[in-house]
């Protein structure tokens, strides 16, 4: 009986043992799919990667070179903004001296003017031309002259 059981434990054993290669085998062969798979995805994946990088590379230097240019564009037209701001306050500065101190000063003058010519027209005769100027009419109260001087 106990060549039996060492026969019987022998067959098991080369049972087990054919059982466990065929295991190694198939684990071996399993992992080399395995990494072979993953390798070929790594490598796509990789491709694909460099190719994004390129392409978001290039799209970098073009926006980049945009944004400069929009850059130097909007710091143009903000100093010609500039330039428009003082040229169009000179000009309004102008206007309004304009019409508040040449107009006025003009209907003032022409306003003196035709009271002196009434004036000396009631007091001198017709033949005496009368002459005035804008001045004219701050000398009687400064100088004490008479208008028709």
């Amino acid at each position: 009986m106990y060549i039996y059981l060492f026969t019987n434990f022998r067959l098991n054993l080369t049972q087990m043992a054919a059982k466990i290669d065929s295991l190694k085998k198939w684990t071996v062969s399993t992992y080399k799919t395995t990494k072979q798979s993953i390798c070929e995805n790594l490598g796509r994946v990789r491709k694909f990667l460099k190719f994004l990088f390129n392409k978001i590379s290039s799209v970098f230097a073009r926006t980049f070179a945009e944004c400069s240019s929009n850059c130097d564009s909007l710091r143009s037209v903000a100093h010609n903004g500039e330039l428009l701001e003082r040229a169009l306050s000179f000009f309004l500065s102008s206007i309004k001296t304009l019409s508040e101190k040449t107009f006025e000063d003009t209907i003032e003058t022409i306003h003196n003017y035709d009271q002196v010519v009434l004036i000396n027209s009631n007091q001198i005769s017709a033949k005496i031309p009368v002459f005035f100027d804008a001045f004219r009419q701050k000398a009687p109260f400064e100088f004490k002259l008479p208008l028709w001087f």
